[in-house]
This record gives C-alpha cells, sequence and structure tokens, in this order.
C-alpha cells in the first residue's frame, strides 16, 4: 500500500479540468446607477474586534436546543456531536446584531422581485495545488416567478440563475486556454442553479440542474459556482441599522463537498444615496474529520479546516444583487491518514469572485500565490 502522503499528493495533482472543482461565482444587476456611489474596490475598515468573541458567543448559544459546545474548534473540525450543538442540522438560518452603527439608521430593503429577469457577470480567478489556472466568465441571468398579485409571499420565493455563456478568459501569467477547455465550458449553457430567496434576502437548498450535454468533470464548475452563490446573499438584519452596523448569521451549508457550520459577519460600510457598501467576514468550520474536500481522493481523515473568508460588494438600497464586488475564498485543509498517525499534508484552494459589468470582465493579473500569500486579482479586502 502506498504511503497517505503519496496517496494526497496524487489526490491534488488532479488534471487541470478536474481541478476547476472548488468555489466559482457572483453578481451584478443592471443597469448600472450614474453617479459616483460607494467604492467596493475602496479597501474597507477592519472588521469589528468583537466580531470574533460574537462568533465564539453564538457557537455557544443554544441552536435551538441547550448546548454544551465551548465554542467553534481551533482547528476547524467539530468533535464528534459538537456541530449539532452549535446549529442543529435542521435549525433555521439564524441572524445575530453586533452592532446597530450609527445614525441614522435605516431597515435595509430587499427587492425580491426578479420577474422580468437580472443580468449577471460573474469573473472567478482560482489557485490549487497544482498551479493557478485560467480564470473563467460566466453570463448568468436571475429570475423569480412573476407575482400573482401586488405583493410577493411572506415566505421564501425560488429564483433561477440560468447559465447563458461560460468561457475562459485569458490572463497574464496563466496558460491560454486552448479550444477543448471552451469547448467543455461552453455545455455548461443552459444548466440552472435553483434555491429559495428568502425575505430577508438569503439563499437556501440550492440544486443544480445540468444542461444534457454536460459531462464530467465539468459538471463540477456549476457545483462550484452553487458552492459561492450564496455568500454574495447575506441576510439582511429585520432592524434598522447605520453605517458600522456589524450582524453575524449562522447557519449549516454545503461547502466543496464538506457538510459544515458557518459563520458570516455581514457590516454595512457606507450609506450613500441609493447605493448600500457591504463587507463580509466568513468563517466555515466541518461538522466532523470524515468531512473531506471534493477533489481529494482516497483514504484520509481532517485534521485542520481553515477558512477565512473576506468579500465587499455594493448594492442598490432598493436592490438584491450586487452592482460590482470582490469576495476572497480560500480552503486550507490539513489531511491525515487513519492508519498512519502523525503524518498530514496541507492542500490549499483559493478562489476571487469578482463582479463587474455586462459583457466579459477583464481578468486580473493573478499571481498564482495560494492561501497566505497575495491571490491572484490582489490582496482581499480587510486583508492586514
Amino acid at each position: 500500500m502506498s504511503s497517505p502522503r503519496v496517496n494526497l499528493l496524487r489526490a491534488a495533482s488532479i488534471p487541470l479540468m478536474l481541478g476547476l472543482l472548488l468555489g466559482l461565482a457572483a453578481c451584478k444587476e443592471d443597469p448600472p446607477p450614474s453617479k459616483p456611489k460607494p467604492d467596493a474596490d475602496a479597501g474597507a475598515p477592519a472588521m469589528d474586534p468583537n466580531i470574533a468573541a460574537a462568533v465564539q458567543s453564538v457557537a455557544v448559544a443554544p441552536s435551538p436546543s441547550p448546548s454544551d459546545a465551548q465554542g467553534p474548534p481551533p482547528n476547524g473540525v467539530f468533535g464528534p456531536g459538537e456541530a449539532d450543538k452549535a446549529h442543529a442540522p435542521n435549525a433555521p438560518l439564524a441572524v445575530e446584531m453586533v452592532s446597530k452603527g450609527s445614525e441614522p439608521r435605516q431597515k435595509i430593503s430587499v427587492n425580491r422581485d426578479l420577474s422580468k429577469g437580472a443580468s449577471l457577470t460573474v469573473l472567478v480567478s482560482m489557485a490549487l495545488p497544482n498551479g493557478q489556472l485560467p480564470p473563467v466568465g460566466f453570463e448568468l441571468k436571475a429570475t423569480t416567478p412573476k407575482p400573482e398579485g401586488d405583493e410577493l409571499p411572506t415566505g421564501p420565493v425560488p429564483i433561477t440563475f440560468a447559465i447563458k455563456d461560460a468561457a475562459a478568459v485569458a490572463a497574464q501569467g496563466v496558460p491560454e486556454p486552448g479550444p477543448e477547455i471552451q469547448k467543455m465550458l461552453g455545455t455548461l449553457k443552459g444548466s440552472k442553479i435553483t434555491a429559495q430567496l428568502a425575505p430577508d434576502g438569503s439563499l437556501s437548498g440550492e440544486k443544480i440542474e445540468l444542461g444534457e450535454d454536460v459531462k464530467p468533470p465539468i459538471d463540477q464548475f456549476v457545483i462550484g459556482l452553487s458552492n459561492v452563490l450564496s455568500l454574495y446573499f447575506s441576510p439582511m438584519p429585520a432592524e434598522p441599522v447605520g453605517p458600522g452596523a456589524t450582524w453575524l448569521a449562522h447557519d449549516r451549508a454545503d461547502f466543496a463537498g464538506m457538510k459544515v457550520v458557518r459563520y458570516r459577519a455581514t457590516t454595512l460600510q457606507a450609506a450613500e444615496g441609493d447605493q448600500l457598501a457591504f463587507s463580509l467576514d466568513m468563517r466555515m468550520y466541518a461538522i466532523d474529520e470524515t468531512q473531506m474536500p471534493s477533489i481529494v481522493q482516497g483514504e484520509a481523515v481532517l485534521m485542520g479546516l481553515a477558512t477565512e473568508s473576506k468579500g465587499k460588494w455594493v448594492r442598490a438600497v432598493d436592490g438584491l444583487l450586487p452592482l460590482s464586488g470582490q469576495l476572497q475564498v480560500p480552503l486550507v485543509a490539513q489531511l491525515g491518514s487513519p492508519n498512519q498517525p502523525g503524518q498530514t499534508m496541507p492542500v490549499k484552494f483559493q478562489t476571487i469572485v469578482q463582479i463587474g459589468k455586462p459583457g466579459k470582465p477583464s481578468a486580473p493579473a493573478p499571481s498564482g500565490a495560494p492561501p497566505g500569500g497575495t491571490p491572484p486579482g490582489g490582496a482581499p479586502p480587510g486583508a492586514p
């Protein structure tokens, strides 16, 4: 039998197309505003130092039954039964206020009527264990059903994200995407991601409907897109908030083939004119040591997980979808062998998701650095 290190290295050197498994997506709503507004590319202030303590307190709090959990595990992997105490498997998404922000405060509206459709432009750049991949551009169309009356239902409404186009984009420092890759990506046209859109603007119950011509492993692009899409749909608080307000949402999620407990701290950075600027700080914790990134093959045990994602975006006051923004999703998994304790290997991934304007977005010049270095497209928002 080969050593666990050899097995893990073999898993980490999956061919190029299979490597593009990990997370893709983001959004852009049309038409763009005509006046200068809060800038999603401007550096976001550092996150409130109380956020880390808020994550700890929420994890300790009952969700929804009494819990003996002592907060998120330092190694990113819950022990047996502890994830259920942090957030029960069937418990709904919960939102806790950290700070209401400064005056003036307003209730953030969520426009869930996309019955006429909204165009979404996505650019994804990825660094994997075996190198940097060509950025992939997606053209999506988001729609919700036409309301039967004057008002939308009080509960969730279905939302569909249809892939209208998908193509690799040339970028500095990355091999030119060949015609075979473009042809395979082209089969994704017509595929869909469906979900439930809650009144607070969050997504749940994501499902994938693949086009009939989509074949493995290219289907993993859509799986990755579904993984990341919900991150741009932070739940909005029920109470009025002002600039500097921060709220913490926690729920269960599936990410990159792993079941996780997810904590998302969203901050209203600015409210100017008809636009709002947000920042996101996210952590995910695997529910147990059996969880494994989907591109890892063979027997392994998850010894540690680090996911410190940051993002920022701008949306209209009366809107839903981001107008512009950037999201960084790094993932570092420490893998070990059940048969050879003490031997571990880090497997690193990183995804940069940028929101652009209609048409093909321009790709950043990626550095190819894995998590812990400068990511493709530059440093993440709020990074030191």
